[in-house]
């Protein structure tokens, strides 16, 4: 996979070039800007050229960064506007793509952690996933991964669209709370 700090090795450490410390700050978000990426894109095999752009883009405007304002939210918002790009160029390919609605809610909650806890809670929902049932996993890969609507979900699989949404929900209740117990099991007790 691509790392910022690849290009990083070609000798010039100098202030000069990057006298707004963007090359050291992404070298040291690399792994949660990664896990964020991944998060909103639901295609592994775009990761690294995803993260590659992201890198680049915030590299080749390293002039625009204010050195006395967040970093991390300057750098996340850069990708998310890179995946929604990357986005639009597969719906013009056909390939799968979340749903913008997901997407939405994704960066905003992703926005919401604590920095250096967005490669865990990847992790995390992942494994969360994994554990829901073969029929569950299908309607949540239907409906967040393929962009498939509630009702054409209910018309394939011959129910009411209001039971299609009530199973969501109970679906997106578990992961929630599966995500939380998970995520409190691996703090620290005080």
């Amino acid at each position: 996979m691509y790392s910022f700090s690849n290009n990083l090795d070609s000798g010039h450490s100098d202030s000069q070039l990057d006298p707004s410390g963007v090359g050291k700050h992404l070298v040291e978000i690399q792994s949660e800007l990664t896990a964020y990426i991944g998060s909103l894109l639901g295609a592994p095999s775009d990761l690294g050229d995803v993260v590659q752009e992201v890198n680049l883009f915030a590299w080749e405007r390293r002039e625009e960064y204010q050195a006395d304002t967040n970093f991390r939210a300057w750098a996340f918002r850069i990708a998310y506007f890179k995946v929604l790009s990357h986005r639009r160029d597969l719906a013009r390919g056909k390939k799968f793509v979340f749903n913008d609605q997901l997407l939405v809610e994704l960066a905003e909650d992703t926005q919401k952690v604590p920095d250096g806890e967005v490669a865990e809670l990847a992790v995390v929902l992942k494994s969360c996933l994994k554990k829901l049932q073969p029929n569950h996993r299908l309607l949540v890969e239907q409906h967040y991964l393929k962009g498939v609507s509630l009702i054409k979900i209910a018309t394939r699989t011959k129910r009411k669209p209001t039971s299609v949404y009530k199973s969501i929900s109970r679906i997106r209740a578990l992961v929630r709370e599966c995500v939380e117990k998970t995520l409190k099991a691996k703090s620290p007790k005080p």
